[in-house]
């Protein structure tokens, strides 16, 4: 079952606005315009193998030639950025390893780096790729999206999923639980969820997000 497809059984059993199976059609089959930057989102030693995979394509293909990941040296499960630079290198091929500052009182999560990532890059006309776990994609863009239209930031930010791993599989997410990927996507749906209820994070609604992606622009780019 794709990930479209399991979207879309968790959001009729959750009883959600079932715009966000469209949302997550548009994220899997994203444009992929060459860009400048790719962000690798942190994730657990569980699921770092998904972006690594997905890292080295872009790096291959010439997509991206500057990849960024969060400057933490280790904490939610995430092993860290001087880790996972190594890693890139010795899995991808990948020397061009740059680290976004993040408060160091701040735990690593998905909006704590998309403030931090967005913050970075704000105002690098050329656009960057996130690139997540597979079934954290749909949060991690969702998320980014929700800050840039926030904060009016106009670097324009486009999808490279991360590679898909056994569905059926228990893994550790930030959250510290071991459930299977499946489970943690149903989880990142009740998530999404509740934070387009309002509250501390706000993540914008289907509608918005799919109106963001129509609007991306890349300047000298013909359309």
């Amino acid at each position: 079952m794709s990930l479209i497809d399991r979207v879309r059984k968790h959001a009729i059993d959750l009883e959600l606005d079932l715009k966000v199976v469209e949302v997550c059609d548009r994220i899997v089959n994203d444009e992929k315009p060459k860009l400048q930057l790719a962000y690798l989102f942190a994730e657990t030693g569980d699921n770092q193998d998904s972006v690594f995979h997905s890292a080295g394509e872009l790096q291959q293909s010439g997509l991206a030639q500057q990849f960024l990941v969060i400057g933490s040296e280790g904490a939610e499960n995430f092993l860290g950025y001087s880790q996972w630079t190594t890693f890139l290198k010795d899995r991808g091929n990948i020397d061009a390893v740059t680290a976004v500052p993040i408060d160091g009182k701040l735990r690593v999560n998905t909006l704590n780096e998309s403030v931090s990532l967005l913050n970075h890059v704000n105002g690098e006309q050329n656009g960057l790729y996130i690139v997540a776990s597979y079934f954290h994609q749909l949060r991690a863009f969702m998320n980014a999206a929700s800050i840039a239209l926030g904060q009016r930031i106009s670097t324009p930010i486009f999808n490279y999923i991360g590679r898909e791993l056994p569905w059926e599989e228990k893994v550790m997410h930030s959250q510290g639980r071991g459930l299977t990927r499946d489970e943690w996507l149903r989880q990142e749906l009740i998530t999404i969820g509740e934070y387009q209820l309002g509250g501390l994070v706000r993540i914008a609604s289907f509608q918005d997000v799919l109106r963001y992606m129509d609007q991306r622009r890349i300047p000298g780019r013909a359309e």
